[in-house]
């Protein structure tokens, strides 16, 4: 089968890899093997996100975006050496921000 079909037909399960408290990144692991080469799983979790959240994507730099009506406002990160990073702002705890973006990872689990 072609590589691409089997890519569009994926199911992305993610899962948290990291954190730096010091930079306010959560990074944030696919089962997606060339996560790092194509953002595919990046702009599937950002439209699902979006969705849940009942916002539209918006763009606030290169590869980086929010998501209205994110109460969280948290800045959605792409790149090819980090992968998906979530960076969260100042005013909030990393367990605080960690504990809502498990909240969303285990919300798809149960099903986009």
């Amino acid at each position: 089968m072609n590589r691409t079909i089997d890519r569009c037909a994926m199911e992305y399960r993610y899962k948290i890899s990291r954190i730096n408290t010091a930079e306010r990144w959560i990074f944030i692991r696919s089962n997606d093997e060339l996560e790092l080469e194509v953002p595919d799983s990046f702009y599937k979790l950002l439209e699902i996100i979006s969705g849940r959240l009942g916002g539209n994507i918006v763009e606030v730099g290169d590869m980086q975006y929010k998501i209205e009506n994110d109460e969280c406002d948290y800045v959605y990160q792409w790149d090819g050496l980090f992968g998906i990073t979530i960076i969260y702002p100042a005013e909030m705890s990393s367990d605080q921000a960690v504990a809502i973006l498990r909240k969303y990872i285990e919300d798809l689990k149960e099903g986009d």
